[in-house]
């Protein structure tokens, strides 16, 4: 969970600094718009990590070792995407 809050972070500071002129750069604004985001931020990183969060608890009941196989494949599906949001949302 931390990993993708992290994440969602790094990504609003590449879309600033891509998008922002140069002569206008301040540390203040990064700041502000990682402050101004957190909640939604924090939304998203909850609703990523319901489905890792039910694999963990169903693979502690049940021992079943094609479960961890299925969150391998839920976090090569999410990492590419999270990475396309980041490229369409600094170019648009």
């Amino acid at each position: 969970m931390a990993v993708l809050l992290i994440t969602f972070t790094v990504m609003k500071i590449v879309f600033y600094v891509y998008n922002s002129p140069h002569s206008s750069f301040r540390i203040a604004d990064i700041i502000a718009v990682i402050a101004h985001g957190l909640p939604q931020d924090l939304s998203t990183v909850s609703y990523l990590a319901v489905l890792p969060w039910a694999v963990c608890v169903t693979t502690i009941w049940f021992q079943k070792k094609w479960l961890s196989a299925l969150l391998n494949i839920y976090y090569y599906i999410i990492s590419p995407l999270l990475v396309l949001i980041l490229i369409g949302d600094c170019v648009l």
